[in-house]
């Protein structure tokens, strides 16, 4: 919790100016860019704890129930009418037992995560496949206790640092609706340094595996780690 109302205002300031950093126009670098960089200074962020089930997309338009006849020939309303609310029901039933499972199951994945740390698992995975980038030397440093880059980026903007870049990733995970994947999205932002302006590189990457609770969560985990650096690294080495 926020311990006084000053570093209330100040974590509102912070947001504010990364807000504005953000909202510049980002796009893919050249390797002549990168290089241009001479250095990269990563910080990748996660939460420990907080992995959600998404809510369940809407159901597929119903289809006009068939107007049920009688003999005569004529529309049985009353039996039209029962139809339609037992199909109206079944949907809404299957709809209640996806988010239900998803949620037990983020709810399991949220206890695994307990015991062990993600970020440090993070951390290493970037190290691994950033390093395979040959534009820039990417720097990645230490994991931080945050849940966000923003309190990383408010100081690493002002710190004296022999990088001429810096490489912002922030990962998040999510349980789907019908609770039998597990995915996750890694955004990736590079600022210029020393005069920060806005973000020069900005993508998004994904991953998403099966759930299978007979697996080892931390083993997926870090599978899930190195897939996203391996594609951002990926898209940084890209012709």
């Amino acid at each position: 919790m926020v311990a006084s109302v000053a570093f209330v205002h100040l974590k509102a300031l912070a947001l504010a100016f990364v807000a504005l950093l953000l909202s510049g126009c980002a796009e893919r670098l050249t390797h002549q860019q990168l290089a241009s960089l001479s250095q990269l200074e990563a910080f990748v962020c996660s939460s420990q704890t907080a992995i959600y089930a998404l809510p369940p997309p809407d159901p597929p338009r119903q289809p006009t129930t068939t107007p049920i006849t009688t003999s005569t020939g004529k529309t049985d309303q009353t039996a039209t009418f029962f139809t339609g609310l037992a199909i109206a029901v079944i949907t809404g039933l299957d709809r209640g037992t996806r988010l239900q499972n998803a949620k037990e199951r983020a709810e399991r994945l949220s206890q695994a995560l307990k015991t062990f740390n993600f970020r440090s698992d993070l951390v290493d995975a970037a190290r691994v496949e950033l390093a395979k980038v040959t534009a820039v030397k990417i720097d990645v440093q230490p994991a931080i206790v945050t849940d966000n880059c923003w309190e990383a980026m408010t100081a690493a903007i002002y710190a004296p640092s022999a990088s001429s870049a810096l490489l912002f990733v922030t990962v998040s995970y999510f349980v789907a609706s019908n609770g039998d994947r597990v995915g996750f999205a890694a955004d990736a932002q590079i600022f210029p340094r020393p005069n920060v302006g806005p973000a020069i590189y900005g993508r998004t990457f994904e991953y998403d595996f099966f759930y299978d609770s007979r697996r080892d969560v931390r083993d997926a985990f870090r599978g899930a780690g190195l897939a996203l650096f391996g594609k951002l690294a990926a898209d940084l080495n890209r012709p």
